[in-house]
């Protein structure tokens, strides 16, 4: 058992020394994203107090401390629209030539949201013709407009406890997923098993299990409902009901089982999770309760990968969780627990 602890142990490490690709990391909200994004705020409100001077020169600052602003906001917009009101009509046009070239890269996730998931793509899409019609000559291009903000999100995971299934995780306007699943527990040992899922506008999702084990079977409705969520997605409070039934081959006998679990996550940092969640089910044959819960760190190694350390059922516990998937190593009982995470 002690050469499987390690091996786990190089698995994390080795999980922990991956480097992402731009696009994954770009998943991931820094601090200094956050700085940046307190200077870009002074900006707006200063073209909102009719200070487009001042407004003008938070842009020049922006862009000199971090100049992937340019892709990652739309601080040249601004900036154009700063200077149409100071009446600067040709540096106003060019800033929207610059806009508008800056607009036809691939933006940042980071600062804005992602495909369809997006709450800002209608506002870049005005501000982009808006851009190009005050490039041809139309001076009332920037007439009407409101001083809106693109205010960064934190990116949360489709594995984090408080949260929702993210559309972010998964290809565009996809509404379904189906993915093979491992579980076991101190009596049943390792199972296998296909999870069918998905969730609808509103996020309300479902997610329907099949378990195989060496000696009974299992068959789980879950539908987890989002209670409560920030507009930037710091904290997230999610309640998932749940029933089964449960069929043993030593008697073939079928019981059911229901229970409910109410999870909640926070952001420390943008890329670090302080989560938990109480489990509770009743086993409808028996009329026993079972109580779960945990306490835990989640940080984001890669979209979709996550290292996660604290407390199971009072015991210390390490996991590392794939696309998922979680293995967890519980430090007192010297084991390793399968599942697969729904919240």
């Amino acid at each position: 058992m002690r050469s499987g602890f390690c091996g786990f142990i190089f698995l994390f490490v080795f999980s922990a020394l991956l480097v992402a690709s731009d696009a994954e990391r770009s998943q991931f909200l820094r601090d200094a994203d956050y700085a940046l994004a307190s200077t870009y705020g002074q900006l707006l409100s200063l073209l909102q107090s009719n200070a487009p001077e001042k407004a003008y020169g938070y842009g020049e600052d922006l862009l000199r401390l971090y100049p992937d602003a340019a892709i990652f906001t739309d601080v040249l917009f601004l900036q154009a629209w700063a200077l149409h009101q100071m009446g600067e009509s040709e540096q106003a046009r060019i800033y929207s030539e610059r806009f508008v070239q800056s607009s036809l890269q691939v933006f940042s996730h980071s600062m804005r949201g992602y495909r369809d998931a997006d709450r800002d793509r209608f506002l870049w899409m005005e501000q982009k013709e808006r851009a190009m019609r005050y490039v041809q000559g139309d001076t009332s291009a920037f007439d009407g407009l409101e001083r809106k903000s693109i205010h960064p999100n934190y990116y949360y995971s489709s594995t984090f406890p408080g949260f929702n299934e993210n559309p972010e995780d998964y290809a565009p306007n996809q509404r379904q997923f189906l993915r093979f699943i491992l579980g076991n527990t101190r009596t049943t040992g390792l199972g296998v098993g296909l999870q069918w899922g998905g969730w609808q506008e509103d996020r309300v999702s479902y997610a329907v299990s099949a378990m195989l084990y060496r000696h009974h079977q299992e068959l789980e409705l879950r539908l987890p409902l989002p209670v409560y969520s920030t507009v930037d997605h710091r904290f997230g409070l999610l309640l998932t009901p749940r029933v089964g039934l449960l069929r043993s081959d030593a008697d073939v006998s079928i019981s059911g089982v229901a229970g409910l679990t109410l999870s909640a996550g926070y952001f420390l940092r943008p890329a670090w999770l302080l989560a938990g969640y109480y489990s509770s089910a009743l086993d409808w044959s028996t009329g026993d309760v079972l109580h779960q819960w945990e306490l835990a760190i989640h940080r984001p190694l890669m979209k979709r990968i996550d290292l996660k350390i604290g407390l199971w059922n009072a015991d210390p516990m390490l996991g590392l969780i794939l696309n998922r998937t979680e293995c967890m190593y519980i430090f007192p009982e010297n084991r390793f627990v399968f599942r697969t995470v729904i919240y």
